[in-house]
């Protein structure tokens, strides 16, 4: 469990190092030496300092304080900057040479993730107009995305989208982020992504065999009483689909594995 999964949580407590907090304690609480001197010459707005201490061999991608602990979250000195809303002091830190993508170690996130877990849209898209969305490898995009899903900040999956993610973007397995909503039952950024964003409905199946039509499908006939306000809300889903040209009944998931596993095992017996 990483620093993203902890943030936010609990009240600040006075020059205590806690990345979880909503406000960040003093940066000397979290980095001390050149580092601590970066940070501030980038806090302070002066780049020619930066860049100098950058050239005698500080890090621009320093994190602290070390710990061991997965629960004790690391800060780069772009999370620091980013945490404490000083957009100047983010392009600096980019400018010398910090990675936005860069993870203090393999459990903690990398800059995009600060932000989305705060719920601050408006740092995340200071952060894509310094290091534009287009910079970063599309596994790291989707991962992005689906944890702003998954931390609820539709906020921040709105920035994404105006610097140009995917509508159609899909997580490893192939599930997309209508699919994910459906899957964890929020309802509500379900409908926004159907009506708002205007994600599509009509895509490949996934590597379960599913698809949004099918999950829609596969709820209103298994798990919802009719007439019951859940039951309802898909089906409102389901007319909404079939307004974007789904036609319903679709085959649901369970019956395209079986119909590939019959396939797959006929193309393999010997012909007669």
């Amino acid at each position: 469990m990483g620093w993203f999964e902890w943030i936010g949580m609990g009240a600040a407590r006075a020059d205590t190092p806690d990345a979880r907090a909503p406000q960040l304690a003093s940066a000397d609480s979290f980095f001390q030496g050149p580092p601590l001197a970066l940070l501030r010459a980038a806090l302070s707005g002066d780049e020619a300092e930066a860049r100098r201490l950058v050239a005698e061999g500080v890090a621009p991608d320093s994190q602290g304080p070390a710990s061991k602990s997965k629960a004790t979250p690391q800060l780069t000195l772009l999370n620091y900057a980013t945490g404490v809303r000083n957009e100047r002091a983010m392009a600096i830190l980019i400018a010398v040479g910090a990675d936005p993508l860069f993870k203090p170690r393999p459990e903690d996130g990398n800059a995009f993730l600060f932000p989305i877990v705060r719920h601050d849209a408006k740092m995340l898209d200071a952060l894509y107009r310094l290091y534009p969305l287009s910079r970063i490898p599309e596994e790291r995009r989707s991962h992005d995305a689906f944890a702003a899903l998954r931390f609820h900040a539709n906020d921040c999956l709105k920035v994404m989208f105006d610097h140009g993610l995917p509508l159609g973007v899909t997580d490893p397995r192939g599930v997309t982020l209508l699919s994910d909503a459906l899957d964890g039952e929020d309802l509500d950024t379900a409908e926004w992504l159907l009506t708002t964003v205007g994600v599509p409905v009509d895509v490949p199946r996934d590597r379960r065999g599913s698809t949004p039509a099918a999950e829609v499908q596969r709820r209103l006939a298994e798990d919802f009483r009719p007439g019951t306000p859940t039951y309802k809300r898909y089906e409102k889903f389901k007319r909404i689909m079939e307004q974007k040209g789904i036609v319903f009944p679709v085959e649901s998931a369970a019956d395209y594995r079986a119909r590939k596993k019959s396939e797959a095992a006929g193309a393999s017996s010997p012909k007669q």
